[in-house]
């Protein structure tokens, strides 16, 4: 549930941030409030996506996982920036980082339709992610 939970929060303190444009007087405790939300949400959801990763990932795999999220966690920044800018051409900042923040929170939505939603303890993983049995061949 707190891998559904923190990109809403995420994404919604996100969502704040064009507020403060709109509300002028109320722009610092506006931004104040957005940052205190990601950074209490940040790394609650950094700590349990690695910890299931790790955990259901073979042990003869971790360092290809591993890299793989490095590669598209540092690499779609790159056209993430290309993107927003434009965007930011034709819709502007506040339209832009509204955009932004619904496709974080959106980005979400897959994990209400799989079997992580409801995932408890470690023991019932290997029922829901098939080709995680021990012996199961992976080259």
């Amino acid at each position: 549930m707190t891998l559904l939970i923190t990109p809403m929060i995420i994404g919604g303190s996100d969502l704040i941030i064009p507020l403060a444009g709109l509300v002028p007087h109320l722009a610092f405790p506006l931004v104040g409030l957005a940052q205190v939300l990601f950074g209490l949400a940040r790394p609650i959801l950094s700590i349990n996506q690695v910890s299931l990763r790790q955990a259901i990932t073979p042990e003869r795999l971790l360092g290809r996982m591993n890299a793989t999220v490095t590669f598209v966690v540092f690499g779609l920044p790159t056209l993430g920036a290309l993107l927003g800018g434009i965007l930011g051409q034709y819709f502007g900042l506040p339209g832009t980082l509204v955009i932004a923040a619904a496709g974080e929170i959106l980005a979400c939505v897959w994990i209400v339709f799989s079997p992580l939603r409801t995932l408890r303890e470690e023991r019932e993983w290997p029922k829901v992610l098939p080709g995680n049995e021990e012996g199961s061949y992976v080259p």
